[in-house]
């Protein structure tokens, strides 16, 4: 892959849940968080209802992007994206975003504008 295209998967569920270490996860809705309790922005205390799973023993597909790697398995559903120009997700709470080369935009922050620049991971 080329500076210009990004890999990506359906991981099924909207949310990946991981313990501090890292070592066990689990999938979720973000409907079902609303069950849990907060202890922070993007951290949660739930009741085990799900199946917990080890990274050591069950990596799915969105685990093992978490970790840096050169390939993905083949059974892992994925897409590739080429982009000519900068494009900005919403998230939750922030925004994520994916250029294909170094840019700066400006962005409103607190009724203010700041010129962000966007720089590119080292390959």
């Amino acid at each position: 892959m080329n500076h210009n295209s990004f890999l990506y998967i359906d991981v099924g569920e909207s949310v990946l849940c991981l313990d501090r270490a890292r070592q066990y996860y689990f999938t979720t809705k973000e409907s079902e968080l609303a069950q849990c309790k907060v202890l922070k922005a993007g951290q949660y205390v739930c009741k085990h209802q799900h199946t917990l799973l080890t990274t050591a023993a069950v990596e799915t597909c969105a685990v093992l992007m978490l970790q840096k790697r050169e390939t993905l398995p083949m059974v892992c559903d994925t897409r590739l994206v080429g982009l000519s120009c900068t494009v900005w997700t919403q998230l939750t709470n922030t925004r994520i975003y994916f250029a294909p080369y170094p840019d700066t935009n400006t962005i409103l922050h607190h009724e203010h504008l700041v010129d962000v620049s966007l720089t590119l991971s080292p390959p």
